[in-house]
């Protein structure tokens, strides 16, 4: 395994600056094409964190140490983060790096790990943003994490409510030092389909906002989790890709549909040789309620086969006597 992310870091690195042909930005919304990276109207996490695997992504290129760029991301397990591929979209001239953080406050983080290397999807393309989407591998492994986010199992339903965060610019026009979070809308594909014609794709990406704008993500929190909670339960369902540069001004913004990414993300996981060694929240939680639901089952059908017995047992003791008595017939009704 250790040879394999040696490999990983190795491939990443020095052959993913050459399949990306674009300038080092000055500074991140220079991504994209249009923005919508930032937390609009939203409200601080309160603490204890409810979703201490949201980390915060700060990386660069060691020749220029005053460049640095932030965007956000989630832990499916203690050393891997989901996030956008369109974060780390540069090339650098000396040795890349990056370091991810977990904590409210990404100021004064809970812990801190180096990004051992990165695996961007194939399909991924800077102009369109399609397949944003791509896997850092940390040096190390998250400790005091506790719980993870869960991939989903399905495709989210249409007016679902959702979660946005992260620490991107906030209404005001400035970063956030603490993690802030929106409830917002799986709007219909429609929606983002007429807002952004020429790049919206309905089976990968996702749609979601308000009616008539307001709540929104922004500058720094791409990458960021769209997901659902419920039972201790958090389930990833998009990831922040782009939207209108005026954040919070339409109904709607582009997220990753990471459901159609599921498949791409397990199997390159055992490709290059991570193994998942920690299940989300809602695995875990799924897990246990599926078992105390074959449990309960079992008993019930456990006790129907038991009254079943006993009362063929009973009926066969009864029907000798009553024939015996001499010409037994059903009643008629």
């Amino acid at each position: 395994m250790a040879y394999s992310v040696v490999l990983l870091a190795c491939l990443v690195f020095c052959a993913g600056a050459l399949a990306v042909e674009r300038q080092v930005p000055t500074h991140l919304p220079e991504l994209r094409a249009t923005t919508a990276l930032r937390i609009i109207d939203g409200d601080v996490v309160p603490s204890p964190n409810p979703y201490p695997w949201a980390v915060s992504l700060t990386f660069g290129c060691s020749d220029n140490p005053q460049a640095q760029f932030q965007c956000a991301g989630s832990l499916i397990q203690s050393n891997v983060v989901l996030t956008a591929a369109h974060c780390w979209d540069f090339d650098c001239e000396a040795t890349p790096w990056g370091i991810a953080t977990t904590g409210l406050d990404r100021t004064d983080p809970d812990e801190g790990l180096r990004v051992l290397g990165k695996v961007t999807h194939p399909g991924y393309n800077p102009n369109t943003l399609s397949d944003d989407i791509a896997f850092w591998v940390m040096d190390g492994e998250f400790q005091n994490v506790g719980t993870f986010a869960s991939l989903p199992t399905g495709n989210i339903r249409e007016s679902a409510k959702v979660t946005i965060a992260g620490w991107g610019l906030t209404e005001n026009g400035r970063s956030s030092q603490v993690l802030l979070r929106a409830g917002v809308e799986v709007q219909p594909d429609a929606t983002c389909g007429q807002l952004f014609p020429q790049t919206y794709r309905e089976d990968t990406q996702l749609c979601a906002g308000t009616d008539g704008g307001g709540k929104d993500s922004c500058n720094g929190d791409s990458g960021g989790p769209l997901f659902t909670t419920g039972d201790g339960c958090a389930q990833l369902e998009g990831l922040t890709s782009y939207g209108s540069p005026d954040c919070g001004s339409l109904d709607g913004a582009v997220y990753t549909r990471i459901i159609a990414y599921v498949g791409w993300i397990e199997a390159t996981m055992a490709e290059v040789g991570v193994e998942r060694n920690s299940p989300g929240s809602c695995s875990t939680s799924n897990n246990s309620i599926g078992l105390i639901i074959g449990i309960v089952v079992g008993v019930i059908l456990v006790v129907i086969i038991v009254i079943a017995i006993v009362v063929m047992r009973s009926r066969s003791k009864e029907s000798p006597s009553k024939a015996g008595a001499g010409g037994y017939r059903p009643a008629v009704f």
